[in-house]
């Protein structure tokens, strides 16, 4: 049984009000559009509705990051496993389970080192309409199970899908979306994987814990960070040849921001120092 965070009022209005846009036009809306509307609609909140303090108060990575940067042109975007709260979410969820079976037989198909799967596939194989297509894409591209780099455009989005035992495979045979929830990524895991470091013996002793979890220093900070497309995370450093890709693809696409020295899990453990000048110079 799927069991997703109860969200109060305010936090339902502001969902709803995201996915009333994107079940309409496939795309997503700005902050500016949705704070006017919420205010528009429900007068009765002018006096007390806070996007800011809303955003800080969503389960992980539900919003991107309105509540650190404040910028109302900014999208507001949410993953997939809100379209759970919504009842009229059936056609996209259809949609996004039929899409999830053909990224598993792409996967396992696949003789390709980084197989994808593009917004042609979707209407040349599934018979998808633009419209479901585009929000396949706005959708598949933050789900950092399936996801493994992207190029994505208002016409054409292209999907890297992550190999692994921990990647596209893990959703083999899922028929529904709630088998989906309950085999992807927990909404949590981002958020409790800290790392309490203990004192060597020539340390003084500290009885306060010491997160290295990035997560959750900018949770602290009010600010909710997934890789998606617009970011990527490495453990180590990339080769020169893989590093060149990257900074190519997010040349290609809006920008990108490159982490090194970062697990999956969001744990930083650093780089090499003979790295950190180069590291500086990318910055």
């Amino acid at each position: 049984m799927v069991e997703l965070p109860e969200l109060n009022e305010d936090q339902r209005l502001y969902l709803q009000t995201v996915f009333d846009y994107f079940h309409k036009e496939g795309k997503w809306p700005t902050y500016l559009w949705v704070e006017n509307t919420i205010l528009h609609t429900h007068p009765e909140k002018r006096s007390e509705f806070d996007l800011a303090e809303m955003g800080k108060s969503l389960p992980d990575n539900f919003a991107s990051g309105f509540s650190f940067n404040h910028q109302y042109g900014q999208e507001a975007v949410f993953i997939a496993p809100a379209l759970y709260y919504f009842p009229e979410a059936k056609e996209e969820i259809d949609d996004f389970i039929r899409v999830i079976g053909f990224c598993v037989e792409k996967i396992i198909t696949s003789v390709e080192e980084r197989p994808a799967i593009t917004s042609v596939d979707l209407s040349s194989q599934l018979h998808m309409q633009p419209l479901a297509i585009r929000k396949m894409g706005l959708l598949l591209i933050s789900e950092p199970d399936i996801s493994d780099g992207s190029s994505y455009s208002e016409n054409w989005w292209q999907i890297n899908l992550r190999r692994g035992k921990y990647g596209v495979r893990r959703f083999e045979g899922v028929e529904t979306f709630e088998q989906y929830l309950e085999k992807r990524t927990a909404l949590t895991h981002y958020f409790s994987g800290n790392v309490v470091i203990q004192p060597t013996q020539n340390e003084p002793p500290n009885d306060v814990p010491y997160t290295t979890n990035l997560l959750e220093i900018l949770k602290d900070l009010g600010y909710s960070f997934y890789e998606g497309p617009l970011s990527e995370i490495k453990e180590q450093m990339p080769s020169a040849k893989e590093l060149a890709r990257l900074i190519a693809s997010f040349a290609n696409a809006d920008g990108g921001i490159i982490i090194v020295g970062l697990r999956e899990d969001f744990t930083i453990v650093g780089v090499p120092e003979d790295t950190v000048g180069l590291t500086g110079r990318l910055c």
